[in-house]
């Protein structure tokens, strides 16, 4: 009867044991031994965080109006810098330059222009990230003529000139991630540019006045294509 009972006299006893041995079991597993957990592809950053576009080198391209109002598509690059970019949100600086070409009074003008200005938007960071941004820049436009061109009975060749140009708009795109912080940007969106042209009506009216600059506003699409990080 004794040999019967011993076991269960004994098992209470290597209950305590194993219940007293396993936690330290486990404080013993090698701190460099993997252990399954959800991991970020980007060290140091949340698992469901997603790199944030932070410098971005584009082509782009707009319109102005001519002094007949026609239109004169302006293309060039624009470099973009965000100091801000969130999760959410996006703010930054952009530089833009570019070059174009223009008719008037029978004659031929090279454009070129130069822009410096303030971006703001919304963004969802992931491997697609989409945007709206809006954009606000200001600069020069500067034109040279290629032939001669009659005004009020006066031949004028040769002629320069700089003056400002502003703009302001809206867009939507999309960022895709290639290969690690590595993107391709597409954005479509409007544009409305105002730059200072000379009021030629008047001159034609009166030769002998003042030359003087009015402005010419006009709607068009924004483009941009380009690649950042």
């Amino acid at each position: 009867m004794d040999r019967v009972e011993a076991p269960f006299k004994i098992l209470p006893v290597f209950v305590v044991i194993v219940g007293l041995w396993a936690p330290a079991a486990r404080a013993e597993v090698p701190a460099s031994q993997p252990m399954l957990s959800a991991t970020s592809e980007h060290p140091g950053e949340p698992p469901s965080s997603h790199p944030a576009p932070r410098l971005k080198l584009s082509a782009s391209g707009f319109t102005i109006g001519n002094l007949d109002r026609s239109a004169v598509p302006l293309n060039g690059a624009q470099l973009d810098v965000y100091p801000l970019s969130e999760r959410w949100v996006r703010g930054g600086l952009s530089f833009a330059g570019g070059t174009g070409h223009a008719s008037e009074l029978g004659g031929h003008f090279n454009v070129a222009y130069g822009l410096a200005g303030l971006t703001a938007g919304v963004q969802y960071p992931g491997r697609v990230t989409p945007f709206v941004e809006g954009h606000l820049a200001g600069g020069f436009l500067t034109g040279k003529q290629n032939g001669p061109i009659t005004v009020a009975g006066t031949t004028i060749s040769g002629a320069s000139g700089t003056t400002w140009l502003y703009g302001r708009g809206i867009q939507v795109g999309t960022e895709f991630y290639i290969s690690g912080r590595a993107y391709v940007s597409v954005a479509l969106g409007w544009m409305r540019a105002t730059w200072g042209a000379p009021d030629l009506g008047a001159r034609l009216q009166d030769p002998r006045a003042d030359l003087r600059l009015v402005d010419i506003t006009a709607d068009s699409l924004f483009w941009k294509l380009g690649l950042g990080i």
